[in-house]
């Protein structure tokens, strides 16, 4: 959904890049080429910017002519990707400054469009960065008032009136509040005056803190990162309803979205998919389903086609803030791709508890959902336990080996597993190392030591890509090595499935299998928003029934059927 050319705009901003070596600031640098492109489109408009010798430079003149190719929205997004890109990628990066492309913002405006008038009343984006959305929205509301017969007056004062924003970059409330003005400057021509919109300089998780019910609509495209304890403290007062573990940041908004809004009032956020699962998540799942409801998931796997240097998945989710005991509607699942292309994905009826929310994140995965409204056999059932891999490498100092010989009378020796040691197709190595992963054995002190499994278990990699084919890369841990060493250690990076009664009908080997095929990893990224496999969602993975399954499997069916036959599912896919 990135606007053609990206490749154009990479060599434009290596070019203007080039000046910042003589002194000139992102901003000195952004503020001539908007002056140089509003020069060529918007001369009847003033700008706040004093000329320099920047202005008349060769390579800001041929970025404005290119920006001034496009239509206003494509172009403030350029330009407003060309300050982030002149940015220190430390500055960049702590700010999570990532704009959203013109297509993604017609969409989330469209979608609010059919959820409530966009026209009604107060709306606000609390981190509003180069004026994304609000300048596009603002578009909308001149056409809408205009078709009613609206005098240009009349619509330059509901705009100064209705229209808030956001952020704590000084410079992009600036850029905000031009690139409004030249949203709208057919209308200041018209009108003969300057507006005075209302966008502010701060943190918005603090300025609007004390705020209840005001708006009518909340657009948002948040910054994403975790906070830390001391970043946390001067939030807990007002968003502890939010905060669990170690908070992200868009979490806080997401908060600040369902108190700021009116009952029947809209809110579109653009935030990466973790929420839907994850237990730091769960205050975040409680109030959206408490407050009010989920109308509507985009959900965006394509991260190059989306955004530059994205590393997570995203989603829009429309939400309607609602009275406590309002009929909650069943929410609609789409997927967007990077071309345009827009696929239903099924509707759903959202947990009202805070488990992982079930999200179907490919039209076919409509066929998966009744697996999570009914009863399934879970981990529990099965007879495991979770536990993660105690061993993190760079903190931990009890003496590591390559090889057994090297270890000199150790009082407690045994396997150290690394994710390195599974393989895609299920096979197990402790030779499969490199970097650190060669060292294969660990001197726990004690037999007893926390964190050693001792029983028969299967080893997950704790962190996998969306991209890989498989989410759940698994493998039973060999027997020899429990019975030898009297039980393994893990890797932090390592998951293990625990085996916790006598004799379970499924041995480890076979839950391993399970794991692997196509309908559980269906399942797994359904319930999963994240890279990390946690404990938290393979508890809540509804398995197949293991009297069913073995079924399956006694009468000749090769694991992957066996597995659609036990969940009731058609013999194809999509069938």
């Amino acid at each position: 959904m990135l606007p053609n050319n990206s490749a154009t705009f990479s060599k434009f901003v290596k070019s203007v890049k080039v000046l910042m070596e003589a002194g000139a600031t992102p901003s000195d640098i952004t503020k001539s080429i908007l002056a140089c492109w509003m020069s060529l489109s918007y001369p009847d408009l003033k700008l706040e910017h004093v000329s320099t010798a920047l202005d008349v430079d060769a390579s800001i003149v041929k970025f404005a002519e290119w920006l001034n190719e496009s239509n206003l929205i494509t172009g403030a997004f350029w330009l407003s990707s060309a300050y982030a890109a002149l940015l220190p990628t430390e500055k960049r990066k702590s700010s999570a400054m990532y704009f959203t492309p013109p297509r993604l913002t017609g969409r989330l405006l469209e979608s609010v469009d059919g959820c409530i008038a966009i026209e009604s009343g107060p709306l606000i984006d609390p981190a509003c960065g180069g004026g994304a959305f609000l300048a596009p929205a603002a578009i909308r509301i001149v056409e809408k008032l205009r078709s009613r017969g609206g005098s240009s007056e009349e619509i330059l004062l509901h705009l100064e009136n209705n229209i808030y924003g956001c952020d704590t970059d000084e410079f992009l409330c600036w850029l905000t509040t031009t690139f409004l003005r030249m949203a709208i400057a057919p209308i200041i021509k018209e009108v003969g005056r300057e507006p005075e919109f209302k966008i502010s300089q701060g943190d918005s998780l603090k300025i609007f803190e004390g705020t209840e019910q005001r708006f009518n609509v909340v657009l948002c495209n948040p910054p994403y990162r975790k906070i830390n304890k001391v970043e946390m403290s001067p939030y807990l007062n007002t968003y502890s309803d939010v905060m669990k573990g170690q908070p992200n940041l868009y979490g806080l908004f997401i908060g600040l979205a369902t108190k700021i809004l009116k009952h029947g009032g809209v809110g579109a956020v653009l935030t990466p998919m973790s929420f839907f699962s994850g237990q730091s998540f769960s205050p975040v799942r409680k109030i959206l389903s408490e407050r009010g409801s989920v109308e509507q998931f985009d959900l965006i796997h394509d991260k190059g086609g989306i955004f530059f240097s994205a590393e997570q998945d995203t989603v829009i989710t429309i939400w309607r803030k609602l009275p406590g005991q309002a009929t909650k509607k069943v929410t609609q699942v789409f997927c967007l791709e990077s071309q345009g292309k827009v696929d239903f994905a099924g509707t759903l009826q959202l947990p009202t508890e805070p488990k992982p929310w079930p999200i179907p994140r490919r039209a076919i995965d409509k066929e998966l959902s009744f697996l999570f409204s009914e009863p399934q056999a879970t981990l529990d059932d099965y007879g495991y336990r979770t536990k993660i891999g105690v061993i993190v490498f760079h903190r931990d100092k009890r003496p590591r080996f390559v090889s057994r010989e090297q270890a000199i009378n150790p009082k407690a020796l045994m396997p150290l597993i690394w994710s390195k040691n599974i393989s895609q197709n299920g096979e197990f190595s402790l030779d499969r190392v490199s970097g650190p992963s060669i060292e294969r054995y660990i001197d726990m002190g004690e037999p007893i030591a926390a964190g050693v499994i001792r029983k028969p278990a299967v080893a997950l990699q704790r962190v996998s890509s969306t991209e890989q084919p498989r989410r759940l890369v698994g493998a039973a841990v060999p027997t020899e090595l429990l019975i030898e060493f009297g039980g393994v250690v893990g890797e932090n990076h390592v998951c293990f499935l625990e085996q916790v009664k006598n004799d379970p009908d499924i041995t480890p080997e076979l839950l391993a299998k399970i794991l692997r095929t196509r309908t559980v990893d269906r399942l797994f990224r359904c319930i999963s928003g994240a890279t990390n496999v946690s404990a938290y969602e393979l508890r809540h993975l509804p398995l197949p029934d293991p009297k069913k399954i073995l079924n399956a499997i006694a009468q000749g069916l090769d694991i992957d059927a066996a597995v659609r036959k036990a969940y009731g599912l058609p013999d194809q896919e999509g069938a």
